[in-house]
C-alpha cells in the first residue's frame, strides 16, 4: 500500500504548515480547528488543482495532496489578511448545449487574490510546487456547477505576467482550463469554447505592487572596494508562512551612503518602494 504525504498550509505568515503521512485510499477531515487566524472565520479548504472544500468535509486521499486554508475576515475586525478582505469574487455565466439540444446554465465561482506585493519571484497559485523562483502567494479557488461537467483533477491553472510589478494596463493574469468529463461531443464542445473563453478573459487577474523595503528583513548590501557605491541588496520577505531570499536589482533602489554613520539608505524604485536604513558592511 502506497503512503502520500498530505501537506496542510495556514494561508496567513504567522503560522507554519503541517505535513501528514496517510496511507492511499484513508480519509483524512479538513479540520476546521488546524489553524486559528485572529479576526478570521475559516470559510474552507483549497487544494493544489484550485479545487474549494468545505470546513471538516473528508477526503479520500489517492495522491500527495496540498490543501490551504481560505479565510474570511469578521466583521469589526481590523487585521487584513490576503487571503481574506484581498479576494475579488468573480461570477462567470456560461451555457453549453447537450446532444439533443437541451441548454444546460453553467456558472463559474472564482476566488482569486486582488493584489500581492513583488518579492523577486514569480507569484503561483497557493498549494503549487514551489522553489527557489516561485512564491505559492496567489488565492485561486474554484467552485460552480461547471465542476459536474469537468474532469475536477485534470483541471489547469497558470499565470503569466506574474513577476515583475504590473504595468498599467497589463496584470498577471490567471488562466483556467477544463477538461470536459462524459462522452456528449456537444457539452464537450461548449467546455472547450468556455476554455478559449477564459483564456482572454482579463478580468481574472490580479496586480503585481511594488515591495515596500520597510517590510523586507535582514536587509543586507554589498559594496565595491572604496564603499562608494552599492552593488547588491539581499534581504528576506514571508512567502505562506515561510521565510525566503530576495534580491533586489539594481533598478529597484538607489542607495545613499552615509560613511560616518556606517549606513546606507535604500530607497525603492521600479518594483520597490519605501525607504530601509541598513549598516554599511
Amino acid at each position: 500500500m502506497n503512503c502520500y504525504t498530505v501537506t496542510f498550509k495556514p494561508g496567513f505568515d504567522e503560522a507554519e504548515p503541517i505535513e501528514k503521512s496517510v496511507d492511499e485510499g484513508s480519509f483524512i477531515t479538513l479540520e476546521s480547528g488546524m489553524f486559528s487566524y485572529a479576526g478570521h472565520t475559516l470559510k474552507g479548504w483549497v487544494d493544489e488543482a484550485g479545487k474549494g472544500y468545505d470546513p471538516d468535509e473528508r477526503v479520500e486521499i489517492k495522491s500527495n495532496k496540498i490543501f490551504t486554508a481560505q479565510w474570511a475576515k469578521e466583521s469589526g475586525s481590523e487585521s487584513g489578511s490576503e487571503t481574506g478582505d484581498n479576494i475579488q469574487k468573480l461570477k462567470k455565466p456560461f451555457t453549453v448545449k447537450s446532444a439533443d439540444g437541451t441548454e444546460i446554465p453553467l456558472e463559474l465561482y472564482l476566488d482569486i487574490t486582488e493584489k500581492v506585493s513583488y518579492n523577486g519571484m514569480k507569484h503561483v497559485p497557493q498549494g503549487s510546487k514551489v522553489n527557489k523562483s516561485t512564491a505559492d502567494d496567489i488565492v485561486v479557488s474554484v467552485s460552480g456547477n461547471i465542476l459536474d461537467y469537468v474532469d475536477q483533477s485534470k483541471t489547469k491553472i497558470k499565470v503569466k505576467n506574474n513577476k515583475f510589478v504590473s504595468a498599467s494596463g497589463k496584470p498577471a493574469q490567471v488562466i483556467i482550463s477544463f477538461k470536459p468529463n462524459g462522452k456528449d461531443k456537444s457539452i464537450k464542445k461548449g467546455i472547450k469554447e468556455i476554455n478559449k473563453a477564459l483564456k482572454n478573459d482579463t478580468e481574472l487577474s490580479f496586480e503585481i505592487v511594488p515591495l515596500d523595503l520597510s517590510t523586507v528583513s535582514n536587509l543586507t548590501v554589498k559594496t565595491n572596494g572604496k564603499k562608494t557605491k552599492v552593488s547588491k541588496v539581499n534581504g528576506e520577505v514571508m512567502v505562506s508562512g515561510t521565510a525566503k531570499a530576495v534580491k533586489l536589482g539594481k533598478k529597484d533602489f538607489t542607495a545613499e551612503i552615509n560613511a560616518d554613520a556606517g549606513t546606507v539608505t535604500l530607497t525603492g524604485q521600479g518594483n520597490c518602494t519605501g525607504t530601509a536604513t541598513v549598516p554599511l558592511s
